[in-house]
Formats: C-alpha cells, structure tokens, sequence
C-alpha cells in the first residue's frame, strides 16, 4: 500500500496541489493524513496554512488515500 500512495501523492497531476505554499509541506502533510511517516518539521519549512491543509485532505480523501 505505501508504494502506492507514495506513487500517487507523488504524481505529476496531482503534485501542484501539495505545493501550494511553495515548499514541500503540502507534500508531508499528505504523507500524514495518509499514515505514513514524513518526519518531523524543520526549518526553513513551516506548517502548512489552514485553507491548504483543507485542499489537500480533500484530495487525500478523494483517491482514497485517507488512512483510517
């Protein structure tokens, strides 16, 4: 299954969704509500801001990704 998401999240067609902030953390933040580990979050990074997080879980859910 984590190859699949990994495939999936990674994805050129759904990529620029993860990115909206300008930097990975969409990307990370996806890996999460997928349960899978992206690691801590360290500088220059920062959190993913609210109206992003919700694009991205929407996402997430759509393909079925979400876990449980």
């Amino acid at each position: 299954m984590e190859h699949r998401v990994r495939a999936i999240l990674l994805d050129p067609a759904y990529l620029l969704t993860y990115l909206l902030d300008g930097n990975p953390v969409g990307v990370k933040y996806a890996m999460k509500l997928a349960g899978m580990d992206s690691g801590e979050m360290r500088l220059p990074l920062w959190e993913a801001n609210e109206e992003t997080k919700k694009t991205i879980e929407a996402q997430v859910t759509k393909l079925g990704l979400k876990a449980r």
